[in-house]
């Protein structure tokens, strides 16, 4: 079905609110999710309230909590969130490593308890808007083989980064396996089938089928590259910060286990670099060039990372947004 995008942005505020979110953390969940809807990532989208209504109501987001700072250094700070509302909490941390950068030149925020926080572009964005470099990982719990295995032991484990542009800066937002989680359970949900190349199912086989996905395994993104780059997130966002172990992580998907994984947002101010004052007009040069160069036969033109996304957006403003029937009516009963 199709739901206009104002409408949806006020009911999830309202959900929200009902559970007990302060206006400002209502508001910035509701918008980090509606942002995936309308730039089609509907693993990150809706499909999460109810998710976070029912470990709101378990206990395992705690509405009230604050961000502490557990250590810092001139340049890095180490954040408890508290288990208060992933995306909220994301969102602070971001803003932290911008303040922290704007003093030191670059500033790294590990962040430990923090509930899922979604579309990482969305606050890789927003940094780069602000005049900054940013990158952000994080960790999940393992769902996806290490190449060459079938065992789940590593995350999705997504990485963004943005770069200052006009008017819109470059953002580059995947995950490290094939898909992710949220976009196999989105089938699951529509009914629909997922490409081979997704995952293997239990017993280690090449799979079109959703459900026989989520008993088996994602396949790491591009083989052995994939896999090396879910490793180093492990090791920066997991351990680094002294989250779990990533074959040990839980509670980004359930309603049952408190959070475990490790968030990293890096900040970074260009013009502690020679060309950093002219790094946005420098970045859109490149860009245009590379989008206004031949396109491939069958390709009707080039486009370069975040286009596609805002170009749907654009779309589903005036469009609105497609929703499976199921998730909008029980979205509708958690308000």
């Amino acid at each position: 079905m199709t739901v206009d995008a104002a409408v949806a942005r006020a009911t999830a505020e309202r959900v929200l609110l009902r559970l007990g979110a302060r206006a400002d953390d209502a508001a910035t969940v509701a918008d980090v999710l509606l942002e995936a809807d309308l730039r089609g990532q509907h693993s990150h989208g809706l499909l999460r309230l109810p998710t976070i209504a029912g470990r709101v109501e378990a206990g395992l987001i705690r509405p009230e909590a604050e961000m502490r700072i557990l250590a810092s250094s001139p340049a890095t700070a180490l954040a408890d969130a508290g288990n208060g509302f992933g995306h909220a909490m994301a969102e602070r941390a971001m803003s932290l490593a911008q303040d922290i950068a704007s003093d030191a030149g670059v500033g790294l925020v590990g962040v430990r308890d923090n509930n899922h926080i979604g579309m990482l572009g969305y606050y890789a964005e927003r940094c780069a808007r602000a005049g900054y470099v940013a990158a952000v990982c994080t960790t999940t719990e393992p769902m996806v083989h290490p190449f060459g295995g079938s065992e789940r032991l590593l995350g999705t484990n997504p990485i963004a980064i943005g770069v200052p542009a006009v008017p819109d800066p470059f953002v580059l937002d995947f995950s490290t396996s094939e898909t992710a989680i949220g976009k196999i359970i989105d089938a699951v949900q529509r009914g629909v089938s997922i490409p081979p190349e997704w995952a293997l199912d239990g017993r280690g086989e090449p799979t079109t089928d959703a459900t026989e996905a989520l008993a088996g395994a994602i396949n790491p993104f591009g083989g052995a590259k994939g896999y090396g780059l879910s490793l180093a997130v492990a090791l920066l966002a997991g351990l680094m910060v002294g989250s779990a172990p990533n074959p040990e992580v839980v509670g980004t998907l359930d309603t049952e286990h408190a959070v475990n994984k490790g968030d990293l947002f890096v900040a970074v101010d260009p013009r502690c670099f020679p060309g950093g004052s002219g790094l946005a007009l420098a970045s859109t040069s490149l860009l245009d060039q590379v989008r206004s160069s031949r396109p491939a036969p069958g390709t009707d033109v080039v486009r370069v990372p975040g286009d596609r996304g805002r170009e749907r957006r654009e779309r589903c403003i005036d469009a609105g947004i497609e929703l499976p029937s199921a998730l909008w009516a029980t979205i509708g009963e958690l308000e």
